[in-house]
């Protein structure tokens, strides 16, 4: 079921200092297209923990319309080379 998913980058590709940070395999999830657009636009990150953190902004019907489960969690092989991006992303991308 891979080819459904979206390549998504934490750091927006135009927000990168480096071409290392655009092209690094650590600057980039794979999300089902709902929450990759929704990661885009900060509405929804991944904490410390890879715990997904849900925006005010959407109501709990709206999480449950599009399927949002508040106990999500990223499963990865390797973590820690995306928790700086996934920081930067806490910090300047998401509304809280």
């Amino acid at each position: 079921m891979k080819d459904v998913l979206t390549a998504s980058h934490i750091k927006p590709w135009r927000l990168c200092e480096t071409a290392e940070e655009r092209t690094s395999v650590s600057n980039g999830l794979l999300l089902v297209p709902t929450l990759d657009r929704l990661f885009d636009r900060g509405l929804i990150t991944f904490d410390e923990s890879f715990k997904i953190r849900i925006s005010s902004q959407i109501s709990l019907m709206h999480q449950r319309h599009f399927g949002i489960d508040p106990n999500t969690k990223l499963r990865l092989r390797s973590f820690n080379d995306l928790k700086p991006f996934l920081r930067w992303h806490e910090i300047h991308l998401f509304q809280p």
